[in-house]
């Protein structure tokens, strides 16, 4: 379960430009950080069989950036990530090797907490795309799709409180 709720943080969470605007197009599981003060970002992805961690930042904690737009781990150490993956993805050796499909979610598992088996993501001509280019009409889409989504239906993590919750009897 933790590998499927990580690999959305790639689909569609804070590491989603690994995606859209590098074109990685293997399936990652992943996890962004930043530290306060955006003194450190980092961003650990993995596959069944790689896993790579990248730390940005500096010895002194007095060096940071003033905003997180600048210096989440999804702006400084992600892009990292993505360009050594993305030229993975480019030698057959190394992506055969290295960048394998994860198992898939049981279907008993997945239907224990009723999730749907896609979200409202952005199309997949989207995310396959190298070029970088301007996302904004795409992205208030997406973001008016996603708003439409929590309307009709509970949320992931929602729906995972809610298998663990005690039943009353």
């Amino acid at each position: 379960m933790m590998n499927y709720m990580l690999q959305g943080v790639v689909d569609s969470g804070t590491a989603a430009s690994a995606r859209i605007v590098y074109g990685v197009n293997s399936r990652l599981a992943g996890k962004t950080g930043t530290t306060q003060n955006n003194a450190d970002g980092w961003f650990i992805g993995y596959t069944p069989g790689f896993v790579a961690g990248v730390w940005t930042g500096a010895e002194l904690p007095s060096v940071h950036f003033r905003t997180t737009a600048l210096g989440s781990g999804s702006h400084m150490a992600l892009p990292i990530f993505a360009m050594t993956v993305d030229a993975m993805e480019s030698d057959h050796e190394l992506r055969t090797k290295y960048l394998r499909p994860f198992p898939p979610v049981a279907d008993t598992l997945a239907a224990m907490l009723d999730c749907p088996s896609f979200t409202h993501n952005l199309p997949l001509e989207y995310l396959t795309r190298k070029e970088k280019r301007d996302l904004r009409h795409e992205l208030r889409q997406h973001k008016d799709l996603e708003e439409e989504g929590k309307k009709e239906k509970k949320g992931f993590f929602r729906k995972v409180g809610d298998f663990f919750r005690k039943k009353d009897k």
